[in-house]
């Protein structure tokens, strides 16, 4: 739809500005009052996600449109703004009007707080001008963070560390853009297969020396032009499928060459019968069966005086940051590995200052907390499923940076406790499931020398990390027996965690127990 280009084009403009649009859009969707659904509504839905915008209307709305006993929902509200959004309301007036067209009041209050941010361009310089309006700040944020003698203190001082960094980013770097992309509807499992197999050669290929090396490449050639052709066939056989299958001359096959097509649409419409809610709603089912509520009985507090550990140093910081990855997504907060990497290099009492405190404090400051859900489907797997989606967590970086801090301090004392079992391979340094391979092997092959037979059990327990509870995590980090500002800031981790998902009507949150 060419309105929606404008729509685009006009927000990038006013990027970082409260936007409220109202258009007659003539687009069919449940979300908004109709019975069914058309293309034009699938596409407004999209649009609406992509640039993270909150519709106003409501589900069991009055029409907006009456005309001689026909009705409809064409007159669309939304906003751009979390605040903005929460604050206003929307409500369809039955006054009456020389127009088709129904009133509709719209009333805001603005009082709330930004929740999430728009997406830097920090891959293509910039960083200087980010740094000169940083350290502006530089003082004031070391003073107040230095200052935070309570958890309460420390989530302020936290939240205007992670405003004064994206306020300086905001004015240095370009805003990434949303790009209409073409559904690759054409793609198949074999092709994915064909892609995984010449990715595996490529990475062979580059280890590979001398002569195995010239005969890698021919392969590599080989498959390459392989897939090529397949994803050719493949890509004529659907189109041609496509148009044996219309009517329409302008239709689908039409749309398909010369029209770009949006994302796919939510997956909240394969959940059920959308007609039974909204997608507010639905989101909410989504997070109450990805992270079922659990009583945990309330954790006492450590009554053992802590064991002296060395402070958090410089050094330790700049290693994590060094092996931090470049292009991870950021949480919330719009703060990536590369800009936090700018920030330490140029101004590291920052982080230095921030650590320590929460490590003196054994606090988590309550935004690192926060956690974006995104959803990937599972090849394979049913649409309709919630549990065919794999939920990934978009943490803030500052967090996670602790979370690496902490975590190298707890392997430390493991190790040096000699705690951890010798059988286990996952999650450990010097270790890799080639090595338990590797002894599995060996153990079948010294039961066979000794004509004896062997019997493998596979055990693979179905969501074994989602529905981990926290409250066994903290048992097992009391009875390490080390009680130190390490383990206490990892219990800290555990509690009051929030997860979030994006939705046209606005974020819905989720506690984490």
């Amino acid at each position: 739809m060419e309105t929606l280009q404008e729509l685009h084009s006009i927000l990038t403009d006013l990027d970082d500005e409260r936007v409220l649009i109202c258009a007659d859009l003539n687009a069919h969707s449940r979300i908004w009052g109709y019975a069914n659904e058309d293309t034009r509504g699938a596409q407004v839905e999209d649009f609406l996600l992509a640039q993270q915008l909150y519709l106003l209307n409501e589900t069991n709305s009055p029409p907006t449109f009456e005309h001689r006993g026909r009705k409809g929902w064409p007159d669309l509200s939304f906003i751009k703004g979390t605040d903005f959004a929460n604050s206003c309301t929307w409500k369809v007036l039955e006054d009456y009007t020389h127009s088709d067209h129904k009133y509709i009041l719209i009333e805001a209050l603005l009082s709330q707080s930004h929740y999430s941010y728009p997406r830097f361009k920090t891959a293509y310089g910039g960083h200087r001008r980010m740094l000169q309006h940083l350290g502006q700040k530089t003082k004031q944020l070391v003073q107040q963070i230095e200052e935070s003698n309570t958890k309460d203190h420390l989530a302020k001082a936290t939240e205007e560390l992670q405003k004064a960094i994206f306020a300086a980013c905001r004015k240095a770097y370009k805003i990434k853009k949303f790009k209409l992309k073409i559904n690759n509807n054409w793609w198949n499992q074999s092709l994915q297969i064909k892609k995984k197999e010449l990715q595996a050669l490529k990475r062979r290929t580059n280890k590979s020396e001398d002569d195995n090396k010239l005969k890698y490449q021919l392969q590599l050639s080989k498959k390459q032009a392989e897939l090529k052709r397949e994803a050719k066939k493949a890509k004529r056989n659907y189109f041609r499928n496509t148009c044996t299958k219309t009517t329409d001359p302008y239709g689908r096959p039409y749309k398909a060459v010369v029209k770009n097509k949006h994302p796919p649409a939510e997956l909240f419409k394969h959940l059920g019968n959308p007609s039974s809610g909204d997608t507010k709603s639905f989101a909410l089912k989504i997070l109450q069966e990805l992270y079922p509520p659990s009583h945990s009985p309330a954790t006492p507090p450590n009554c053992f005086p802590l064991i002296q550990e060395p402070q958090i140093t410089k050094n330790e910081i700049r290693r994590i940051l060094k092996k931090a990855p470049t292009k991870k997504a950021p949480g919330f907060d719009a703060i990536d590995y590369i800009v936090l990497k700018e920030v330490n290099n140029s101004f590291p009492e920052i982080l230095h200052t921030f650590y320590n405190k929460c490590y003196q404090l054994h606090c988590f400051p309550e935004p690192l907390k926060k956690g974006i859900i995104v959803h990937f489907h599972k090849d394979g797997k049913e649409a309709d499923k919630i549990k065919s989606y794999r939920p990934v967590t978009l943490l803030p970086t500052i967090g996670k940076v602790l979370e690496q801090i902490l975590l190298r301090r707890l392997n430390h004392t493991l190790k040096k406790k000699n705690i951890l079992h010798h059988n286990q391979f996952g999650f450990r340094e010097g270790r890799s499931t080639d090595d338990a391979i590797h002894q599995l092997v060996e153990k079948i092959q010294d039961a066979k020398n000794k004509q004896l037979h062997t019997m493998v059990i596979s055990l693979d327990i179905q969501g074994a990390f989602g529905h981990l509870q926290y409250n066994s995590i903290r048992n097992s980090l009391d009875e390490i027996n080390f009680p130190s500002h390490t383990i206490e800031t990892l219990k800290d981790i555990l509690t009051d965690r929030k997860v979030t998902i994006q939705t046209t009507q606005g974020p819905v949150s989720w506690s984490q127990q």
